[in-house]
């Protein structure tokens, strides 16, 4: 949580922006909801804003939302910040209003500077905006601007510091476009987000304070949207940060209010004399009813005002091919692939990494060398050229794309193809991952090189696709002062470059899709005006994970634009009954789907054309299917979890027009509940001898890829049914480097690395379950082997506090997609608040190396019981659990009650499974639902709707 700030002050202020103000006596009452319906929207009155200029009170409104400021004594004052629809008002009356910034000694703006100038304009899109100006005497300048959208119910926000003083503005080191103060006595408050490093939703009451980030530098933590529920009135305040990282959203209750602030943070950057920085913009709207009723309302911000515009028969059905596979991908094994991918009814075939001069041709699945050879395609794999297979493509109806990693160079090329000016660089040395090194977006020379390089490939090789790949970039920050930003700010600017690469291409083909594939970057507001195509997730081997995290990206964007692939693996290869093949093709229709290659696969050589028959009929079928249904893909959405008292019912989500006169339901079961060997469900969540997750914080010598601490402690990744099962996601496990904890954690022992959890007091710990790194097949030589583990009741860096357990060896894990972990160390009633499990050091021999391979460490998941009876026994049972074959069966039937339908229309009901067709009333399939019905677990079913 974020502690208040002490601010300095630089001169005096009448009102401080964190006090509650007082409501004017000279104020006549009158009832909020009538007295600005009545002035807002009388008849005559065709302006989105109005100001009376007898109390300087002005008034900011959009189609269903609309905010009143007062300017009182240089200060600018909410009055009023409410849904038109029903009057209610979330904004704390006589309270600050603002933008938000920090400088050096925490000096805060603008509560050092007065209200000198306020105004409206136009944008270019015709689109009224509101300024209010901040200043001082030859010095700072504050400007706020509300923009406003008369379409939606949506208001937006932006601030711009400028420095006109002849004195540097030192150390800025947060900066945002919106605090403002909420009634915290009008009802309960519940918190609702998304993670898009595990791509969970969560949600949490209100107590004291909340806090939610955007991560660091490729180490993501949560999207974009925020929104706040009042739980007694069924009013949502939603909230979209347009920026990647190193934002932070803070909720803070201050007797009857709620301080809301969002800021950018952990950055510094002095503003020199005549320059100015602008934060990003946060879009802020207001909704009755449930969370779902919210999306409607911020999707149709994002369809009209944000993301790109759809395409024809958009989203289409993908192919992507590797260039690292087992042959080497060459031009031949491409060509060979198009037809069969054409008669299935593929729309887009793209080739990814090693397409470049350079690049690798061995088959290891090494895509590093060549990297920044944008300019020239491999001529040893493609003798004809990829324009050739470009114009294949095309002639036989699909469209062609390429893969960049803008972000990465062959190490090699530095010095030649890459200047050593533009490497990114953390004191002095190189970021470098492996053989490719980070160059700097932050130097508008990268940026060039970037737009130069791409839009010479999509002229050169007609390209309809551009896939952007963040892959490979180390996690650290360039400090680098002399190539185009400053010591403290490298993120900030890179950010900054990147967005402006994304601007240029999008501008100069807006037809063509630009996906976004970086794992700092997905699900991140900022890009959303240039991309049609967020990648969710790397791990995509799964079908229950898979559709979960579509559904929980649908929280942030339309599901047209989040991205899957199914790959060629146990899913495709094994399986053959068509019904669960239909289930593994359809977890990614939710959204934008297709298929792809997994580099380094354990089967060497991936291709579509090597799936089995009985997988290559069901991936016909479904196209065919998909393509009956992806238009209302971009309609209104409806989440159904699961019932909370039984896990087995699987998932259900529903896409509805706003007319109400089609619809598409889509139904899983899961098929986890049939497993064997199946142990008896047992959740744990309510259990008093457990330490919950909500009260363990880990943490590590470093991670990678964004595979961080948090994960291990934090029950993600194990199974929503029984959470006894750890699957094999990669984004749900820790991955440290072989030598990140040569500096040890403090007081403890020296080891390769280390993670370490804190409780929020000391527990008597006693037994222990422990998952390894868990990775699809031959990879989980990354687990831990032999391993410390010391606890401590205070911790703190002296030996003196902390006590060994003892030594163990960790069980290597299964690769399995449900693997079941291992009984871990027993505390025995240890008291600590502090336990850290130190990786002994990497020498490849299995007797004493810290992992079970020589590379990387990593570790999946870490559950604490206390030393009690209870959880001794919970323990032993999840130990010893087995199948029953007496054991009850969950239902194989659930009852969807449907929404957006009309009731007094008719509707025909289809079956993409069966075709039966039946009809029914609206008011019928809103009251008594319609039910699935399922033969055999892991089964699913589409159901369309149609008015008649």
């Amino acid at each position: 949580m974020k502690s208040q700030k002490t601010t300095k002050k630089l001169m005096p202020s009448k009102l401080n922006a964190m006090k509650i103000i007082q409501p004017s006596s000279s104020l006549p009452f009158i009832p909020f909801a009538l007295s600005l319906i009545l002035i807002l929207c009388n008849a005559g009155c065709q302006s989105s804003g109005e100001h009376d200029s007898a109390r300087n009170q002005t008034t900011v409104k959009s189609g269903r939302v609309a905010a009143r400021f007062e300017v009182r004594e240089g200060e600018l004052v909410g009055q009023k910040l409410v849904n038109l629809t029903t009057g209610f008002n979330w904004l704390a009356p006589d309270s600050p209003v603002g933008p938000w910034c920090l400088s050096g000694n925490d000096t805060a703006w603008p509560d050092h500077l007065r209200i000198v100038n306020k105004s409206r304009g136009l944008t270019a899109q015709g689109r009224e905006e509101w300024k209010a100006e901040w200043a001082i005497s030859e010095g700072p300048k504050l400007n706020w601007t509300v923009g406003s959208f008369p379409e939606t119910s949506v208001l937006e926000f932006q601030a711009r510091l400028r420095n006109d003083g002849n004195q540097p503005i030192n150390k800025v080191h947060e900066f945002g476009p919106l605090r403002l103060c909420l009634r915290g006595d009008a009802g309960k408050l519940k918190v609702h987000w998304v993670r898009r490093d595990t791509y969970k939703r969560h949600e949490v009451i209100l107590k004291d304070s909340f806090t939610v980030s955007g991560g660091s530098w490729n180490a993501p933590e949560s999207s974009g949207w925020v929104a706040i529920e009042n739980v007694d009135t069924k009013e949502i305040l939603f909230l979209g940060v347009k920026w990647e990282s190193y934002w932070r959203v803070t909720l803070r209750r201050q007797g009857a209010q709620v301080l809301l602030e969002c800021t950018l943070e952990r950055f510094d950057r002095d503003l020199m004399p005549g320059k100015e920085m602008l934060s990003p913009r946060v879009f802020l709207g207001l909704s009755h009813g449930d969370i779902d009723d919210s999306l409607r309302d911020m999707h149709d911000h994002l369809r009209q005002n944000v993301i790109p515009a759809k395409l024809p028969n958009y989203p289409w059905v993908t192919y992507n091919i590797w260039g690292t596979a087992g042959d080497g991908s060459n031009e031949k094994a491409i060509l060979d692939e198009i037809p069969l991918t054409a008669g299935l009814g593929i729309e887009l075939f793209y080739v990814d990494a090693s397409w470049y001069e350079g690049s690798c041709t061995n088959g290891s699945g090494d895509w590093f060398p060549g990297l920044g050879n944008w300019h020239r395609e491999d001529f040893r794999k493609y003798p004809h050229g990829l324009g050739n297979i470009s114009e294949k493509v095309h002639q036989a109806g699909m469209k062609f794309g390429l893969w960049f990693a803008p972000q990465m160079v062959d190490s090699t090329l530095i010095g030649g193809r890459i200047p050593d000016s533009w490497v990114a660089k953390r004191d002095g040395k190189n970021l470098v991952t492996g053989t490719i090194s980070q160059i700097c977006l932050g130097d508008p020379k990268v940026v060039q090189f970037l737009k130069d390089s791409i839009e010479s490939a999509v002229k050169r090789y007609d390209l309809n696709w551009v896939k952007m790949d963040g892959s490979g970039l180390p996690g650290i920050v360039c400090n680098r002062k002399d190539h185009g930003h400053q010591e403290g700010d490298g993120a900030l600017a890179a950010i900054q470059g990147e967005y402006e690469v994304y601007q240029y291409l999008h501008q100069k083909f807006p037809d063509v899709v630009i996906e976004q594939c970086g794992y700092g970057s997905r699900l991140d507001y900022g890009l959303a005006r240039y991309m049609r195509a967020n990648w969710l997730d790397d791990s995509s081997g799964d079908a229950m994970p898979v559709r979960r995290r579509i559904i929980n990206g649908t929280y942030v964007y339309p599901s047209p634009y989040l991205e899957t692939w199914v790959y060629k693996g146990p899913e495709t290869d094994k399986e053959k009954d068509p019904d669960i093949l239909n289930t593994t093709i359809r977890s990614r229709m939710i959204g934008a789907f297709g298929f792809g290659c997994l580099i380094n696969s354990p089967q060497g050589v991936e291709r579509l054309s090597l799936y089995p028959p009985e997988t290559i009929k069901a991936v016909r079928r479904n196209i065919a299917d998909y393509k009956k249904y992806r238009h209302l893909l971009f309609e209104d959405v409806y989440h159904f979890p699961p019932a909370s008292d039984d896990a087995n019912l699987g998932d259900a989500i529903q896409f509805c027009k706003r007319d109400g006169s089609e619809s598409v339901v889509m139904v899983f079961q899961n098929g986890n509940a049939y497993d064997a060997p199946n142990p008896t469900p047992f959740d744990d969540s309510s259990l008093a001898d457990v330490v919950h997750s909500k009260n363990i914080t880990g943490t590590s010598g470093d991670s990678q890829w964004g595979f961080v601490a948090q994960g291990t402690c934090n029950g993600a990744g194990l199974d929503f049914g029984t959470g006894l099962r750890h699957g094999t996601g990669l984004k749900d496990m820790w991955l440290g480097s072989a030598g990140g904890g040569a500096a040890p954690h403090p007081g403890t022992a020296k080891g390769a690395n280390w993670i370490a959890y804190a409780f929020d007091k000391p527990y008597p710990l006693g037994k222990t379950w422990v998952w390894n790194w868990n990775n699809e097949g031959a990879g989980n030589a990354t687990g831990l082997n032999h391993v410390t583990i010391e606890y401590s009741e205070t911790g703190g860096a002296d030996p003196g506090k902390w006590k060994k357990l003892d030594d163990f060896q960790f069980k290597k894990a299964t690769g399995a997609p449900k693997y079941a972990g291992f009984a871990g160390p027993d505390f025995a009633g240890a008291s600590a608040k502090y336990v850290v499990i130190t990786v002994h050091p990497l020498t490849g021999d299995m007797a004493t190396s810290g992992t079970w391979g020589a590379g990387d460490c990593g570790l999946s998941e870490v559950r604490f019981y206390l030393n009690t009876e209870t959880a001794i026994m919970a323990v032993e049972k999840m130990a010893a659990a087995k199948s029953s074959a007496g054991s009850a069966r969950p239902a194989l039937e659930r009852t969807i009650m449907l929404r957006g339908l009309k009731a007094d229309a008719h509707y025909t009901l289809t079956s993409l499974n069966t075709g039966r067709s039946e009809k029914a009333g609206g008011a019928q399939l809103m009251s008594e639902g319609v039910k699935t019905s399922f033969a055999k677990a892991g089964m699913s079913e589409i159901l369309l709707l149609k008015r008649d």
